[in-house]
């Protein structure tokens, strides 16, 4: 079995800054509005995710965590683009289906009816990181 590192060697060089992307709370959105618009959720970040500028490209790496590659850019040239993807999803707003919003309007027994309004936001955090070998000499001395 190949080594990863030189495997992701080959493919983008030994330049490159890796961003991960979360979900915010998606487990408790999940679990409040359902799967069905837990997937709806994904499907828009993803495809939010994926036109990132700066040469950047996306992957789903699995559950509600996204990464996107940035080959030969520091941390620095990443930031902004990054940052445009976040407030481009956090900018967005999901229309619920009708049926999903009188299901959360409903009255489950506790005689209190529920003003759900149908619209949901999602955020995004994301963290990353660089990989040079400039960075790799300085750490180890050679």
């Amino acid at each position: 079995m190949k080594n990863t590192n030189t495997t992701v060697n080959k493919m983008m060089g030994r330049h490159y800054t890796l961003a991960m992307i979360d979900v915010d709370h998606f487990k408790k959105f999940n679990d409040t509005y359902g799967h069905d618009v837990g997937d709806l959720v994904l499907k828009m970040v993803a495809h939010q995710i994926s036109p990132v500028n700066g040469g950047g490209k996306a992957y789903r790496y699995g559950g509600e965590e996204f990464t996107t590659v940035f080959a030969n850019k520091s941390i620095e040239e990443t930031l902004d683009h990054l940052e445009d993807v976040r407030t481009s999803i956090a900018s967005k707003t999901m229309q619920l289906s009708p049926e999903t919003v009188e299901q959360l309007n409903g009255t489950p027994g506790k005689g209190k009816k529920k003003n759900h309004s149908g619209e949901v936001s999602v955020t995004i955090s994301i963290g990353a990181a660089e990989r040079s070998e400039a960075l790799e000499t300085n750490r180890t001395g050679t």
